[in-house]
């Protein structure tokens, strides 16, 4: 998950690259096509401007890959002892890039043909070099803030009136697939001191926050709902909440043991990736 919350650059080296020569040599470089990006679990490819990628190295030019060669030496390496120069190439993807264009889960792909040549072009030779970046699915629910939502009841209009409690930013949600959030409560009652009690979860009514639209209204019970549907792939994704009490459920509460012992139900959430 760090490398897209945290994202550095995308390097790979190939310093260890080498020519053989016996005259100056230039060397050039160019893509086979766009960088292809194959789902993870199947479905439709799709491409990624190769231009994304950067040739680069000590004494060679900065080179933004396309599928025209570009030359990556302004002067032909000179004839070394031994005939043989290694070459301090990098292709390099910027870290922004990673987290715009790698974020989904699948793998990607794309070739590079490196050409070494002579002044005049008479005598040249190509190497084609496969490259392959996997992202495996990522998913993550984390519950921001205060994780408690605590309902109090010490009066009779308390009993008398719908409370709310509105958590803005609850959940920070990150998924490299399309997804559905579920929730669903721990137990079908609320417990006291781990008993269980005649006070059922369904009382608790989850609804969009202040400020969000996304989520479908729901109450609670043991069985997942879901309250975000198709959602597209997202990096921490934040979600406000509203949970409800309605007047009509206080009820529930009659004949019950008060004081500072609370009653208690644990919510859950999970995902399905799509």
């Amino acid at each position: 998950m760090s490398s897209f919350t945290a994202p550095a650059d995308l390097d790979f080296n190939l310093t260890s690259f080498s020519v053989g020569h016996t005259e100056p040599a230039f060397i050039d470089i160019k893509a086979q096509g766009p960088i292809t990006f194959t789902p993870h679990g199947g479905g439709a490819a799709t491409t990624i401007p190769v231009n994304i990628v950067q040739a680069q190295g000590t004494g060679l030019t900065t080179t933004p890959l396309s599928t025209s060669y570009a030359t990556l030496n302004a002067a032909g390496l000179a004839v070394p002892a031994g005939n043989t120069t290694t070459i301090p190439l990098i292709l390099k993807i910027s870290s922004a890039n990673v987290v715009q264009y790698f974020f989904k889960a699948g793998t990607y792909t794309f070739n590079v043909d490196l050409r070494t040549r002579n002044a005049g072009s008479t005598i040249s030779d190509i190497k084609t070099i496969a490259f392959t970046i996997t992202t495996d699915p990522l998913s993550s629910i984390a519950v921001q803030g205060t994780p408690d939502v605590n309902f109090s009841y010490g009066s009779l209009a308390d009993y008398q009136t719908t409370k709310s409690i509105n958590m803005p930013n609850h959940l920070l949600i990150t998924n490299n697939k399309n997804y559905e959030v579920y929730v669903k409560s721990g137990t079908a009652n609320f417990t006291r001191n781990s008993i269980a009690s005649t006070i059922p979860a369904s009382i608790i009514q989850i609804e969009n926050g202040t400020g969000e639209s996304a989520v479908a209204g729901r109450v609670l019970s043991t069985t997942p709902q879901s309250i975000i549907t198709n959602a597209s792939s997202t990096i921490n994704r934040t979600l406000s909440l509203k949970y409800t009490i309605p007047a009509s459920q206080t009820l529930q509460f009659l004949g019950k043991q008060t004081g500072a012992t609370p009653y208690i139900l644990n919510v859950i959430y999970s995902f399905t990736s799509l």
